[in-house]
């Protein structure tokens, strides 16, 4: 279970004027998520657009973290950046998407109010003790639910904002790298099994982009000599993929590619048609290869733990693929990686919490 503390502690510093029912809010949150269930999403939608509007341009952050993968994304912030308000709608409507609240979001309620409480008891807040047992115990005469923040927090902090979790909390800093744009690519690369895929197609469907996976240029047969296999990163085509893709997302013009299939270790028959489009994600590992140059706006990197990696690619595979990985692809990725600094060079880096 996420310990709460250093959430709720940065909370009281960055908004001071955080009253007992604040604090009460953020714990629901960080445990459910957006409590707006979108039961009526054109209302909820106008909503959002006329709040957007009325809510001026700051310097606050994009994004408040409350819990490892919980957030509340600032729409003054988001529209100091310039971002696609869009964007952040759908994300907002693919975080609250109407699931069966769990038994794990109340237990893990509770023991957020229980770790409240122990910082309260222990002065961390600007309110007193009393205060917070006062406003507790009229809380928990009924079931958990969310509440508005304080008249004194609406007053002085002026909180406009949308909760996001799982993975559209993970893609906020991508969108801030993207800050100022409205056409572009963007790179992800990272070891095998770390959400690359995932990613790159969440991603396509809130900014409508074209996705294109490294997967496909893998070498073909004739072009695995031990000398070529042997140079970190040597294992994809990167010839191929500056002759038939690199010159046509630059322009952002519409083009044909072959896929290689490493299944068959030959060629689909029918080419993969790319049309026009203002964005393009390349995904997969060796998207960054400097052979390829810096043909990316954005190069993201995805990393996972060797723990979460194994459990992945064994769940996916069959045993004797899964001990390819191990025994041969993850240690060319691996050399690859050091090889050129590509998790040091990247532009930001996402752990994939959830996948």
């Amino acid at each position: 279970m996420t310990d709460l503390t250093k959430f709720l502690l940065e909370e009281t510093k960055l908004h001071p004027s955080l009253a007992p029912q604040d604090v009460v809010k953020l714990c629901y949150q960080a445990a459910f998520g957006a409590e707006h269930m979108l039961n009526d999403q054109a209302q909820a939608y106008k909503y959002f657009i006329d709040e957007y509007s009325a809510t001026p341009a700051d310097s606050k952050s994009l994004a408040e973290h409350i819990a490892p993968t919980v957030c509340r994304v600032n729409l003054s912030a988001w529209k100091r950046l310039k971002l696609n308000p869009e964007w952040l709608w759908k994300l907002f409507v693919s975080a609250a998407t109407p699931i069966a609240i769990s038994e794990n979001g109340h237990e893990a309620f509770a023991e957020y109010i229980a770790k409240a409480d122990q910082l309260s008891r222990a002065n961390a807040f600007s309110f007193s003790y009393t205060l917070w047992q006062e406003y507790i115990c009229e809380y928990k005469k009924s079931d958990p639910q969310s509440v508005r923040h304080s008249a004194t927090y609406r007053d002085k902090e002026k909180p406009a904002y949308r909760i996001l979790s799982g993975l559209p909390a993970m893609t906020i800093p991508i969108f801030e790298a993207i800050a100022g744009r409205d056409k572009g690519i963007i790179a992800i690369d990272g070891p095998a099994a770390s959400g690359k895929s995932t990613l790159a197609g969440y991603l396509s469907d809130i900014i409508q982009a074209n996705v294109i996976a490294m997967d496909d240029f893998f070498l073909p047969p004739e072009l695995r000599t031990a000398k070529r296999l042997s140079q970190p990163g040597g294992n994809i085509h990167h010839e191929r993929f500056s002759r038939d893709v690199l010159p046509y997302i630059r322009s952002g013009k519409g083009f044909k590619y072959s896929k290689f299939d490493c299944s068959r270790m030959e060629y689909d028959g029918a080419p993969v048609e790319v049309k026009p489009q203002s964005w393009y994600i390349v995904e997969g590992v060796y998207s960054s290869h400097p052979e390829l140059g810096r043909y990316m706006d954005i190069l993201v990197f995805l990393d996972v733990n060797q723990a979460e990696q194994k459990t992945r690619i064994q769940t996916r595979n069959t045993a004797k693929i899964a001990e390819d990985y191990f025994a041969k692809w993850i240690p060319m990725e691996e050399a690859y990686f050091k090889e050129y600094n590509i998790q040091e060079t990247a532009d930001v880096i996402v752990g994939m919490q959830c996948h």
